[in-house]
């Protein structure tokens, strides 16, 4: 009784790992790839995060990395709205060509833009980060909601 339940099990185990690894081989890609490990292909890796500072300042933290040297990288657009009842009025907006946004011929861009809102005032940022060569573009985008301290 003790041998049957024995090999009762070693065959078990037998069966499970012979059955198991071809089922978790087939549900592999046949093509994989750097380029399909990506977010993009123009985008390795980015990051965007607002966070209050007090005193009613925003710090608006953004990193793009591309998947090589493009023709523009960094902040696409920041856009800030602040509540007002049960509406979102703009506040202010960035572009690409403002100043800190962006950079031409590089591999990656990080930077932080400061924001100074109201105390007790309830924000929308709406930041979207992008990289360009000469083939096209893509962008990531990120929406926050927050009340200024």
């Amino acid at each position: 009784m003790k041998k049957n339940l024995i090999r009762i099990c070693v065959a078990t185990l037998v069966l499970c790992t012979t059955v198991a690894f071809p089922t978790f081989a087939t549900a592999l890609p046949d093509t994989t790839s750097l380029s399909t490990l990506r977010a993009s292909e123009y985008i390795s890796r980015s990051s965007i995060k607002v966070s209050r500072e007090g005193n009613g300042e925003f710090a608006i933290t953004f990193s793009i990395y591309g998947t090589g040297r493009m023709t523009r990288i960094g902040a696409k657009s920041i856009v800030i709205s602040e509540k007002v009842g049960s509406r979102w009025n703009e506040v202010i907006s960035y572009d690409q060509y403002d100043s800190g946004m962006s950079r031409t011929n590089a591999t990656s861009y990080a930077n932080t833009i400061y924001f100074n809102g109201d105390i007790g005032t309830e924000y929308c940022f709406k930041i979207t980060v992008f990289a360009q060569d000469f083939s096209g573009s893509d962008t990531e985008s990120e929406t926050f909601t927050l009340i200024a301290v």
